[in-house]
């Protein structure tokens, strides 16, 4: 299994969980550390735009004053300490 960080912001990140080389799931991961590339929740989904929908959703609080929105930016990273 692998996991790809598509976007970053906040305590939010857009995974893909890829088996095989094949995109097997999204999450839109709640309580993302970097270092150990764990979560705390997850709204998963086999659909990238039902997926993206979330995240945007979810992380648009922490980004809609920053010119990095959903970007993983550091005004984002502030909000939330692990």
């Amino acid at each position: 299994m692998t996991k790809i960080v598509l976007k970053r912001c906040g305590r939010y990140a857009l995974i893909a969980i890829m088996y095989d080389s094949k995109v097997h799931e999204y999450v839109c991961a709640c309580g993302y550390n970097d270092k150990t590339h764990q979560w705390n929740q997850g709204f998963y989904s086999f659909d990238i735009n039902v997926a993206l929908d979330e995240f945007n959703k979810r992380s648009s609080p922490y980004c809609s004053k920053c010119e990095y929105t959903n970007e993983g930016c550091i005004i984002c990273k502030k909000l939330w300490q692990y």
